[in-house]
């Protein structure tokens, strides 16, 4: 059985949001932030599953284009397609990945993307365990060095994942919606945060503390200097 708390330390987020027409009418967290300097450019293969149309997933993932745009990070979007699963996670009594995903990671790479952002119906299937131990799985990282060593391996192990694969984003619309219009959008922001390396933080307002946002999240300095692209 894995250890749950390395498979919520590892990537795991239910994040909060950012959007260019609905986000930034909140106050800032703070009247400072950090930068990426020099600026970062990264290049997303964008994916939908069963359900889910292009145009809302570029919708889920405009927001957190626009937010690290602000932050010296550009994600270009350089592909687009179709995965061939519904949800990323299942399995009744353990911790497992949907038919189709695990060897959708492990598939031969058909560009030079950076990075994989997948928008889902749902990151896990109704009912599976990881609904039960976390509720609100909205989002979810797959960062290939995170996963290869010390407690983080046993989330790998368990869902089975190939030991060669993209960085890669998973986000649910039903979390996406769940939230409300002034915070729902750093969601994607947040995630990609995970993709560019950087973990959690207890900073208040920050855009990489975990939980919803009063206020239009922060880049700390120490995190803009860690952040890079896969």
């Amino acid at each position: 059985m894995i250890g749950w708390s390395a498979a919520i330390l590892v990537a795991l987020s239910v994040a909060t949001p950012p959007d260019s027409g609905r986000f930034y009418v909140l106050p800032p967290c703070r009247a400072l932030h950090g930068a990426v300097d020099p600026p970062l450019k990264a290049r997303v293969g964008l994916y939908t599953g069963a359900g889910v149309s292009p145009e809302r997933a570029r919708a889920v993932l405009a927001a957190g284009q626009h937010w690290w745009a602000r932050h010296g990070v550009t994600f270009e979007v350089a592909h687009s397609g179709a995965a061939p699963f519904a949800n990323a996670l299942a399995g009744a009594d353990t911790l497992a990945s949907a038919p189709g995903f695990a060897s959708w990671l492990g598939r031969e790479p058909t560009d030079a993307t950076d990075i994989d952002v997948v928008v889902l119906a749902r990151v896990a299937t109704p009912g599976s365990a990881a609904t039960r131990v976390l509720s609100r799985l909205d989002g979810l990282t797959l960062h290939p060095e995170d996963l290869a060593v010390g407690e983080a391996r046993e989330l790998a192990l368990a869902l089975d994942l190939p030991p060669r694969m993209r960085t890669t984003v998973l986000i649910g619309i039903d979390g996406w919606l769940r939230r409300r219009p002034s915070d729902a959008d750093s969601l994607a922001a947040h995630e990609l945060g995970h993709a560019l390396g950087l973990d959690h933080t207890q900073l208040r307002g920050a855009i990489m503390t975990p939980g919803p946002h009063r206020c239009v999240p922060y880049l700390p300095a120490a995190q803009a200097d860690a952040a890079r692209v896969p």
